[in-house]
């Protein structure tokens, strides 16, 4: 959590250029005015962050968690930006806006359309997403289609430039909460900021404008958690579940109707035990077949936990 703060601030200029300080003001051991830039995005993870380790048995829940509409995302951008200007977080800018980039001058959409615009993107992703989770039903194309919505919302939302300020982190926020679906542990976005740029820059003037930015969360992520397997490739496998107050119960019925559907009856029993146990907030490594469990209780979000 603490490497997608981090990378994410530090596109923009802000936060801090040390990850180890990153890591302080997310615990709380610094306070000052670039560790607000790092507890405002940790605060509105807290707030959105959704535990989810197995695609839903039913396609649409999980459209819930990937869609938004305009005052969501000026509540979400109040939370992020209200330290730096408070009188305009989670506003619309009301001036014109434009950037140079390596293929010429960019003009963001005119203020005035801003409203309608930014509603209207909204309706398309949730009727996109919708489409998307009914038509791509086995695992690898699902987590291809999840990839490529997170990089449509991403190049578009930033694109619209909706906001005088926090533009690029609320639009990795955005794909962040929609990866969250395939990709519990976040990876980095991203780590050379070269690369970023020039797929955005790069992506408008190509039919397919989010393609390049959709290839390189691909490649972020291969990158991330193949360097942890290789880091750990020499550790017993440990499978990691996640259960939480409120999604207990559900959690217990796809682990024996779908993980563990190859356990023997004894194994079945333990982790029932084990289960049992987690309501009261415990966390344990179980051995089951061949294989080590963890399985931990969230009650609440810990930075500790990511």
């Amino acid at each position: 959590m603490v490497d997608w703060i981090h990378y994410s601030n530090k596109i923009e200029g802000a936060g801090f250029d040390s990850k180890s300080d990153t890591e302080s003001a997310a615990l709380g051991q610094l306070h000052s005015e670039r560790a607000k830039d790092v507890t405002s995005t940790l605060n509105l993870l807290r707030q959105t962050y959704k535990v989810s380790t197995f695609r839903p048995k039913k396609a649409f829940d999980a459209v819930g968690e990937m869609i938004f509409d305009v005052p969501a995302l000026h509540k979400w951008h109040r939370a992020l930006t209200q330290h730096l200007m408070p009188v305009l977080s989670g506003c619309f800018r009301t001036w014109g806006v434009d950037t140079k980039s390596r293929v010429g001058r960019h003009v963001y959409p005119h203020h005035s359309i801003l409203p309608t615009a930014l509603s209207s993107f909204s309706k398309f992703c949730y009727d996109l997403c919708k489409a998307g989770i009914k038509t791509f039903l086995d695992r690898d194309t699902y987590l291809l289609f999840i990839f490529g919505y997170a990089a449509f919302v991403q190049f578009h939302f930033v694109d619209l430039h909706p906001y005088v300020d926090g533009n690029g982190r609320m639009c990795r926020f955005l794909s962040k909460r929609i990866l969250d679906n395939v990709c519990p542990v976040p990876f980095p976005q991203f780590k050379n900021r070269d690369q970023y740029i020039a797929a955005l820059e790069l992506g408008r003037g190509i039919p397919t404008s989010s393609s390049l930015l959709a290839n390189l969360l691909l490649e972020s992520a291969i990158d991330h958690y193949e360097a942890i397997l290789l880091k750990n490739e020499n550790s017993p496998f440990v499978e990691l579940l996640v259960a939480t107050q409120n999604n207990l119960e559900e959690f217990k019925e796809r682990m024996h109707s779908s993980a563990v559907k190859d356990l023997s009856a004894p194994d079945k029993a333990i982790l029932e035990r084990t289960f049992v146990a987690l309501d009261g907030g415990m966390a344990e490594d179980v051995q089951v077949g061949n294989r080590v469990v963890r399985i931990k209780a969230w009650p609440s979000f810990s930075l500790d936990d990511i």
